[in-house]
């Protein structure tokens, strides 16, 4: 899995090896350091277009700070954000993860 990680946060996003897929499910994993989350979501939008995924992602907690992450599914090309909050003591810390997928794959 590939890494993209947004600069200003901890949390780390593990892309599939050679990122992901256009049309097609797939899943990915988050690694949230630090105290353990009250929760943890995941999400994907396409600001341009005002919409989001057509799939609602499950995650499973793995080990101490890492969750897998199914049911993604970009299904158009063009600029994504995919978004990680994280909760702790009913606060949420958004990151922001943008991609951009032609329809080859991600550029």
């Amino acid at each position: 899995m590939e890494a993209a990680e947004e600069k200003s946060s901890p949390v780390e996003l593990l892309l599939p090896e050679g990122g992901p897929p256009l049309n097609r499910h797939f899943s990915l994993q988050v690694l949230v350091p630090g105290p353990a989350p009250e929760k943890v979501v995941v999400d994907a939008d396409m600001p341009a277009h005002r919409h989001g995924m057509l799939t609602q992602p499950v995650l499973t907690p793995q080990e101490e700070g890492r969750y897998r992450v199914d049911g993604m599914l970009l299904h158009m090309p063009g600029a994504w954000v995919i978004t990680v909050d994280v909760t702790r003591n009913g606060v949420v810390e958004r990151s922001e993860f943008p991609l951009n997928l032609d329809f080859a794959g991600v550029q």
